[in-house]
């Protein structure tokens, strides 16, 4: 699996990995993580790699991925979106809302904070992500 460059496919799959997956299947594909940190409230963890992040449920399942970093690249339908500025980003997903200081998208499942205009990280996540996880 390339971890350079990653290709998504909004709340679906990300390089062919499918959002929801059990955790094994994503562990066998990704390999070692840095560390792994759990959140206590909901009892879901993430596992920390040199440049992302890994989400999980508390149910194991595969939920999101967050990207940061010079070193990766993401892609939607053959455009790169990351690395990108957020104005690229407003047209790909139109409904991009700010929250809290970064913006998100409910329909693609996609989170992002920017600075300058320009991403400094990008999440992508499995359907209905952050209608499950903002209240």
């Amino acid at each position: 699996m390339n971890k350079d460059h990653w290709i998504l496919v909004p709340n679906h799959q990300i390089n062919g990995l499918d959002f929801e997956s059990d955790y094994a299947i994503i562990k066998k594909e990704l390999g070692k993580p840095q560390k792994i940190c759990k959140e206590y409230e909901s009892n879901s963890r993430f596992e920390v790699y040199p440049s992302f992040h890994v989400y999980y449920s508390a149910n194991n399942k595969f939920e999101a991925i967050e990207f940061f970093g010079k070193a990766i690249s993401l892609s939607i339908n053959s455009q790169i979106i990351f690395p990108g500025t957020l104005n690229t980003a407003q047209r790909i997903f139109p409904d991009l809302e700010e929250c809290h200081g970064s913006y998100i998208s409910r329909t693609y499942s996609i989170g992002i904070y920017a600075e300058n205009d320009i991403i400094v990280s990008i999440l992508a996540g499995c359907k209905d992500y952050y209608n499950k996880n903002l209240s």
